[in-house]
């Protein structure tokens, strides 16, 4: 089941987790936009799931699937 969070959010899930995190919102919005962590777009909003970036941050394999319509 995804876990889909604004990136403020999964910011903030991420330092309820680990207090002394170093991740900050401008590094995972760069990480987004850059397409190393995908995210959907709703409105205005990017989503991300919180388990991708989770898996991102440990040097897991994340699966980018690119549904755009370019």
């Amino acid at each position: 089941m995804s876990r889909l969070r604004t990136l403020d959010a999964a910011i903030a899930e991420i330092k309820q987790k680990d207090p002394n995190t170093c991740l900050t919102r401008y590094a995972l919005r760069q990480a987004v936009i850059e397409g190393r962590i995908p995210c959907v777009m709703f409105g205005r909003k990017r989503l991300v799931d919180v388990s991708s970036v989770l898996a991102y941050l440990t040097g897991s394999e994340v699966q980018v699937n690119d549904t755009s319509n370019r």
